[in-house]
Formats: structure tokens, sequence, C-alpha cells
């Protein structure tokens, strides 16, 4: 079966709302072995529904539509879909019910204009939305099956994953497909597909790989389809591992795990702790530690030392040392990192200085320059990096290069 997508709303076009149903709804879709093919994102203007419609009719088996069912005079999604098939709008039922107890449950009184998300195309099957008051809606016209679902996320993801995917199941013979993902720090797209060429170019039939390169981060997906679900899993997981053991020392997790994640882990299996002196990353590292659940068991606190005099008086860093390497420099990170581990007590601390620009660099230190060090019980290891990018994305690579420094040293404790 092949999809197109699409996303209706002119905040979606002007970029005042990100469009994160498409990239929900593909991934959806792709998972249970429908083919997403295209991605329209279009205005809330009728002719440009109709001849979005239109475009699709026949070329795809599936359309799933996105946006416009609301109660408001801009919400003509419905309206128009009902025009395309050729019929009428009628009351729904047992979609009125669910309006009407929806809006009891909250204590309010319902409006006509509510009461008119109760109506649904001559033929449609609904699709009950439990999570708000617009329903989903399942039509076919010839060769081609259109769903509408609302804009509103919560409301969207529950349609999708509680009635639509089911019922696509239930009714086609969709092929298995099946996805890992490697996840890799500290090496490019190009440098991994130099280690792997031989690998790549040996998957077998039914298996393909693809670079998803993010900042500082690079997936690799490998994905299998076949009849058995057993068999597609094994195959696939084959592959992984080839990959994985060329490039064991850039891999630290699969699929949703995260670099933070991976070291919280490690960090309570072994019932140590961190800390962190930032300078560069503004805070970003200690918020990126502290974002996952249960993180107080391991992480202690951080000096956010943006200025020298900081740097000075609260991690005992040298004032000459400033004075003549400037702050971004190996001298001012090591001690930083000694600084913080001193005042905190804890097993690991790790310290980032550097220029995220865009001004203030330099022929000798330009901007990018970072130096990220981590003290524990025995000394100091630091590293220099240079990053190239925009000032944000400076700051969230050294967040990941510094996560991932940690991750290598604990995985060579657990050895």
């Amino acid at each position: 079966m092949n999809a197109a997508i699409i996303s209706i709303g002119d905040e979606l076009l002007i970029g005042q709302t990100i469009n994160t149903n498409a990239s929900y709804i593909g991934e959806n879709l792709s998972a249970i072995g429908v083919e997403v093919q295209t991605v329209f994102t279009i205005s809330d203007k009728e002719q440009d529904i109709l001849s979005t419609l239109s475009l699709c009719q026949n070329k795809y088996q599936l359309v799933v539509l996105t946006g416009g069912l609301g109660p408001t005079n801009d919400d003509i999604t419905k309206l128009t879909l009902a025009k395309y098939l050729g019929v009428e709008l009628v009351i729904n039922e047992e979609v009125l019910e669910n309006v009407q107890a929806f809006f009891k449950s909250y204590g309010r009184s319902i409006k006509p204009v509510n009461e008119l998300q109760a109506q649904v195309p001559v033929g449609s099957e609904v699709l009950m939305n439990d999570m708000g008051t617009a329903p989903g809606m399942w039509m076919r016209k010839s060769a081609t099956i259109f769903v509408s679902l609302p804009g509103v996320p919560r409301e969207m993801r529950y349609l999708v994953k509680e009635k639509l995917l089911s019922k696509l199941q239930q009714n086609f013979e969709l092929p298995i497909i099946y996805s890992h993902h490697i996840l890799t720090q500290g090496i490019g797209e190009s440098y991994i597909a130099e280690e792997i060429a031989d690998i790549e170019e040996a998957l077998p039939q039914g298996l393909s790989l693809a670079y998803l390169p993010s900042r500082g981060l690079v997936k690799l997906r490998v994905t299998g389809r076949g009849a058995s679900q057993q068999k597609v899993e094994q195959v696939v997981h084959q592959q992984v591992r080839l990959i994985e053991k060329r490039i064991e020392r850039h891999v630290f997790g699969s699929n949703q795990e995260t670099l933070s994640g991976v070291i919280g882990g490690f960090l309570r299996r072994r019932n140590m702790t961190v800390s962190v002196a930032e300078s560069l990353t503004g805070g970003a590292l200690g918020q990126e530690i502290t974002g996952q659940v249960g993180s107080s068991a391991y992480f202690l606190g951080g000096v956010l030392s943006y200025d020298a005099q900081v740097k000075i008086r609260e991690l005992g860093v040298d004032p000459e040392i400033i004075e003549q390497h400037t702050s971004v420099c190996e001298q001012v990170a090591t001690q930083m990192a000694s600084g913080a581990r001193s005042k905190f007590k804890s097993d690991f601390s790790i310290a980032t200085t550097g220029l995220a620009g865009p001004q203030g660099g330099s022929e000798a230190v330009p901007v990018g320059t970072v130096y990220v060090a981590i003290a524990s019980r025995d000394g100091v290891v630091c590293k220099h990096f240079t990053f190239g990018g925009e000032r944000s994305g400076v700051v969230r690579r050294t967040v990941l290069a510094s996560l991932n420094m940690l991750r290598i040293l604990l995985q060579d404790i657990e050895k």
C-alpha cells in the first residue's frame, strides 16, 4: 500500500506551527508496512484542498489528511471532503453523544457550533475520538481511501495509534517491516560509510541502510522487509551486530535511547556521581543530564562559570593561566573539572569552555574552539574540538561530545 499525507493549515505554511503531525503519521504508517511516498502541506482554501485531493486520487491507495476539523469558519476540511465526494454532511448520533459528553465532563454548556462537529460525510466510517470532539473519518472514492484526522497533535496521535493502524492491518495484507536504529556519536556519516562500505555492499536482499545525521549524532537505520516477522528481525539484527562491531567505539545505544539515559544507567549501576562546571554550554549540559527521570541519584550539581572571575573564585582556576591563554584553553578546562569535582565530592566532573560565536574568535582561537575536560579519581582527561555551525549548534555538539567522553570512560570501567 502506498500513501500520501496532506497537512492542512496556513499556520504550517508560514512557519507559525511546526508540522510534527506528518512525521508522526509517516513513522507509524511505515512501521506497519505502508509506504509513504508524498507529503503535501497546503492552505485552508477550498480550491487548494480540492486540487490536492484530485491529484492524489487513484495515484495513492491511502491519503491521510490532518487539520481543519474544528468548529470555526476557517475549518473547512470536512465540508470540502463532502463536496469532493459528491455527498451531503449528516449528523452522526454516536459522535453527537460523544461531543455532548465531552462538554458535560467539563461542566460547560454545548453551543450549536460545537454540535456541527458531529456532522460527517454520507457513507463515511467514523473513527471515534475519545480525546476530543472532532471525529476521524474513513472514506473511499474509487481506488483511494481518504482518512481525515484532527490537527490537534494529541487527538491525531490517539486516532492513529488506537484506530487507524489497527483498521489498516485488519483490512489489508501489509508486508512486515522492521527497523533498528544504531546510535553513534563522535564520527561523521562519511567516515561511517567508509568504515562499513563492504557490509553495506553485501546487504542481503530485502534489507536497506539509511544514514540519518543530526547535530552531533548519526543514526543508522537498518530496515528489513518480508513475510515473517521472526525472520526479518533475525536478518536485521545480524547486520546490526556486524555494523556495531566495526564502529564499536562510537556506538552508544539503539532506537529510542539517549546519551544522557545511557550514562545515567552506567552511574546507577556503579553507584557513582557526576557534577558539571559549565562555561560555553551555559547550563545546557546540566539540563541534559537532569532531563532523565531519577537523575537525582547521580547528579550532584554544577557551577555555571561564564565569567572568568567565577572560574577563579568558585573553581580555583589560576588567574595567570587565564591571563596568558584566555579562558578557552586546555589548562582552564582541566582546572575547572578538578575544581568542580573537589567542590561537589563527585566521582566525575565534566567541564566545558570554548567560543560559540559568532563573534570573539581569532586566528589562534577561532569560533567553534571547544575544550571538554573530565576529572575522576584517576586524573583529568581533556579533549580539544573544533565545531562548525551556528552558536546553538556549537553548544549542542559540545553537550553531546561531553556526554560521550563520559560514556567511554564509564564503559572502560565496566569492562
